[in-house]
């Protein structure tokens, strides 16, 4: 018998089919196709159905599918029309979403849901990008592709060294990441110009702060003129780098202390993300307009010196670690937050969490990374020789460092 919970599921199940369904055919139904939002409704609900009844009748419902969206482009030839292979392959989808829901995949069918109508509602912005797109911008994809997904799965993702720190796919990751950083940057700034920057800093600061300065220096380097703008970047970059490590300190140690670790170092990465939100506005404002000529969206060469230069801090970092000890955290989280003070920060917490430090070195370790993660981005421009670019940064870097030291000072005393 069924009982009432389940029957409570079921309900649910069809409501969140219907939802999703509707939220897929709400872009097909503006873009006036011949299926529209009841339909593709309909065909979710269909789904989720077949799904909760049984697996066999999931093979006959795909079928009947695929019948159906073949059906709708022949109607549409026969009125004149297209084949409208958009819409076929969105039905297809749409029952897909319905059956995740049918099985309680909920978060993999939301997903597929938003990514479908996402792609749907850009048709324009992505025919625009791709028909702009040279022969050279195809080759760096090309790369980029074989980069991300043809080397990056083959490597072992384990430690290859006896101090077990080496992890070759960890550190392909960075050159993939890299390589994005560039990719992003070409897409904002080619839709945008050379204001995109800026987002290019705060969205590439949000993954890594120290990988996106590589990106944002070469550009200045190829266009003196964007001096402002890359500095305000540079900036932005450590303002979403400090969010960023708040909300990893309030995920990772609520539930373990009830949020006190990040009420301990709420205002010291607050004020630097103030400090730095103000002077990178102030460049911002201060620049002039400039037109830039784009070429290739990718940065293979300095993706892969980046990865160089990150086993080789990863490699220093352990070191430091092993010989110094506990006295040697303060030092392995300065060091570390040169490469990534989102990892720096999580084993702070990791640490505390086994209560191997108390919560004022941990608080005290995650702030020192994300100052040195600061300092660092100043040192790496500076070593690219672009000196009015260096001096820019270092202004708003000094004023950023010095918040969070004095703050410190400030709740110490």
């Amino acid at each position: 018998m069924i009982n009432d919970i389940q029957i409570y599921e079921n309900i649910f199940k069809i409501c969140l089919s219907i939802a999703l369904g509707m939220f897929i055919g709400m872009e097909r139904e503006w873009a006036q196709k011949g299926a529209g939002i009841r339909t593709f409704a309909l065909i979710s609900l269909c789904g989720a159905v077949f799904g909760f009844i049984g697996y066999q009748l999931i093979f006959v419902g795909a079928v009947f599918v695929v019948i159906l969206s073949a059906f709708e482009s022949i109607w549409s030839l026969l009125k004149g029309g297209d084949v409208h292979l958009t819409t076929m392959v969105t039905i297809v989808l749409a029952y897909c979403t319905g059956v995740l829901v049918g099985l309680e995949f909920y978060p993999f069918a939301v997903i597929l849901a938003i990514t479908v109508t996402a792609l749907l509602a850009v048709k324009h912005e992505l025919h625009d990008f791709v028909g702009g797109m040279s022969a050279q911008d195809v080759k760096g994809a090309v790369k980029f592709g074989i980069l991300a997904f043809v080397i990056f799965p083959l490597l072992p993702g384990t430690y290859i060294d006896p101090w077990q720190i080496i992890n070759p796919r960890m550190i392909w990751l960075m050159v993939v990441l890299v390589s994005g950083f560039g990719f992003f940057n070409y897409i904002i700034m080619k839709r945008m110009g050379s204001r995109g920057i800026a987002y290019t800093g705060f969205f590439g600061g949000l993954a890594n702060s120290t990988a996106v300065v590589g990106e944002l220096v070469s550009r200045a380097r190829s266009h003196p003129d964007l001096v402002l703008f890359t500095a305000a970047a540079v900036t932005l970059s450590d303002v979403a780098m400090c969010l960023r490590n708040f909300i990893i300190c309030i995920v990772f140690s609520y539930g373990f202390d009830g949020g006190e670790l990040a009420s301990v170092v709420l205002f010291p990465l607050l004020g630097m993300a103030l400090v730095g939100l103000f002077y990178s506005f102030f460049m911002g404002t201060g620049a002039s307009k400039v037109e830039v000529e784009l070429k290739s969206p990718f940065s293979i060469t300095h993706a892969l010196t980046f990865g160089l230069i990150f086993l080789c801090m990863i490699f220093i970092s352990a070191m430091a670690h092993m010989q110094f000890g506990g006295a040697g955290f303060y030092i392995s989280e300065l060091i570390s937050g040169t490469i990534s003070s989102a990892s720096a920060t999580t084993s702070a917490i990791v640490l505390y969490q086994a209560e191997k430090i108390d919560q004022t070195t941990a608080a005290l370790g995650i702030i020192l990374a994300n100052i040195s993660s600061v300092v660092a981005k100043i040192g790496l421009i500076g070593v690219a020789g672009n000196k009015e670019l260096t001096k820019r940064v270092a202004i708003g870097g000094v004023a950023t460092v010095t918040t969070a030291l004095v703050i410190v000072i400030v709740l110490l005393v």
